[in-house]
């Protein structure tokens, strides 16, 4: 859609440029994905100069409860590894003691990317 807007050279609202930004910002896993374009920092800096408050945005996608901090406290203190992989076990009681579900527990990829480690 930001790439119909300018190139239709359409007047974009600081509010639509806020919502296009997110689309963007979120679908490039915030530009750290590998196929993330020169066209898709053009279109960012298209929606920049149409007033997007890509700063606000981005500091709230990356606020962290005190809950998730203490999530993550515990992943980091309990995972486990064998050859190359690293995991943790979230079981129904730590479910319960950190408020989480096992949903919430499947979702982390706070493990990626560390070094020795090819498989999370």
């Amino acid at each position: 859609m930001a790439d119909i807007a300018y190139q239709s050279k359409w007047k974009v609202t600081p509010k639509a440029a806020n919502y296009l930004y997110l689309g963007i910002y979120t679908d490039s896993g915030r530009f750290l994905f590998k196929n993330t374009s020169a066209r898709t920092y053009m279109l960012v800096s298209f929606l920049s100069d149409a007033n997007a408050d890509l700063f606000y945005i981005n500091q709230n996608l990356s606020k962290v409860s005190h809950s998730d901090l203490k999530f993550k406290q515990y992943v980091f203190a309990n995972y486990k590894t064998k050859d190359q992989v690293i995991y943790f076990v979230c079981s129904k009681a730590v479910q319960k003691e950190l408020n989480r579900t096992s949903f919430e527990c499947a979702r982390v990829n706070m493990l990626s990317n560390i070094e020795d480690f090819r498989i999370w």
